[in-house]
C-alpha cells in the first residue's frame, strides 16, 4: 500500500468499492487507521476514519476542494498549555488527601463511598476521619469510633451501606 503522509489529497477505495475522497489529518501511530478531512461547504467539514487493513487502492485526488489543515499553533499556546498544567497539577494537588497510604484496596473503596457524601473526610494513617468520627481497619460498620451518637450512626449507615453493594457485587 502506497505510504499516506498528513495533508495529502487522496481517493482511498475500500475491499467494498466504496470511495472517500479528501485530505490525510491523521494517521494513527499504530497503523491502524486513517483519517480523512473532506469540506462539504465553507466552515463545514465531514470526518472520515477508515481502518488501513480494509483500503484496497489509493489515488492522488485531482480535483480536492479541500482547504489545507491550519497548522499553525496561536501565538500564545505556551501560556495556553502552562495554564492547562497549572489546572492539572492544582486539581492533583487538592485530591492528594483522598489517597490513603499502605491502605488495602477495600479501604481505599470504603474511603472513595464516604468521599461521596461527606467530602471532609480524610485519611490519618491508615484511619478515616469524617465528622468526629474515626474508621479503624478493616474499615467495617463496628470499625467505627467516636463521641457524637447521630454521626457514629450516621457513618455505620453509609459504610452498611457499601458494605451491599459490594455483596451486590459479587453476587453478580
Amino acid at each position: 500500500m502506497k505510504s499516506l503522509t498528513i495533508s495529502d489529497s487522496v481517493t482511498l477505495t475500500t475491499l467494498s468499492n466504496e470511495e472517500y475522497h479528501g485530505c490525510v489529518c491523521c494517521i494513527a501511530p499504530n497503523g491502524e487507521f486513517t483519517v480523512l478531512k473532506e469540506d462539504i461547504r465553507p466552515g463545514f467539514s465531514t470526518f472520515q476514519m477508515i481502518r488501513n487493513d480494509i483500503i484496497k487502492k489509493i489515488a492522488p485526488c485531482e480535483n480536492s476542494k479541500v482547504e489545507p489543515l491550519k497548522t499553525e499553533l496561536p501565538s500564545n499556546y505556551i501560556s495556553i498549555i502552562n495554564d492547562r498544567e497549572e489546572v492539572a497539577v492544582n486539581k492533583i494537588k487538592s485530591s492528594l488527601h483522598c489517597w490513603g497510604t499502605n491502605v488495602t484496596p477495600m479501604g481505599q473503596a470504603t474511603f472513595n463511598f464516604i468521599h461521596k457524601t461527606h467530602p471532609n473526610c480524610r485519611w490519618n494513617g491508615s484511619n478515616i476521619e469524617v465528622m468526629g468520627i474515626t474508621v479503624a481497619p478493616p474499615y467495617l460498620p463496628e470499625n467505627c469510633i467516636g463521641t457524637d451518637q447521630r454521626a457514629l450512626e450516621r457513618i455505620r449507615r453509609v459504610i452498611e451501606k457499601f458494605q451491599e453493594r459490594i455483596q451486590k457485587q459479587k453476587s453478580c
